[in-house]
């Protein structure tokens, strides 16, 4: 039997959530994407299972959040995929998170600048 990789649709070697997923990415989307990325996992689910995926409790009780989708890792490997290769932006222009990392990237060269500045007066004086 051939090992299946993450990249095949089908591989249920790990199941996780889309959080989990984007997480180990290390990536910020918006919610856009992040809607459109379920939807996709979800459809796939339904293609390659024929039913609706499960809603699975986060693992400790008595936690305050909404109940999950898990999918096999495959299917979330393959709706990140699709979506990238439609050029599905993580960040659309204008989004909050956009104008939030750009404020928050304005500051960064805010400081950046007065250090320099700084630097520059110490070296003249």
């Amino acid at each position: 039997m051939a090992k299946k990789s993450c990249v095949d649709p089908t591989c249920a070697r790990y199941e996780m959530s889309q959080l989990e997923f984007r997480r180990l990415r290390g990536e910020l989307w918006d919610m856009g994407f992040i809607s459109k990325f379920g939807k996709l996992a979800s459809k796939l689910y339904r293609g390659i299972y024929k039913k609706h995926p499960d809603i699975k409790r986060r693992p400790l009780p008595g936690q305050k959040r909404w109940p999950v989708h898990r999918y096999p890792c495959g299917i979330l490997e393959q709706a990140y995929r699709q979506l990238r290769e439609q050029g599905v932006p993580l960040v659309k222009p204008k989004s909050a998170l956009e104008v939030e990392l750009a404020l928050k990237q304005r500051e960064r060269w805010m400081v950046l600048e007065h250090e320099w500045i700084r630097a520059w007066r110490a070296d003249e004086g």
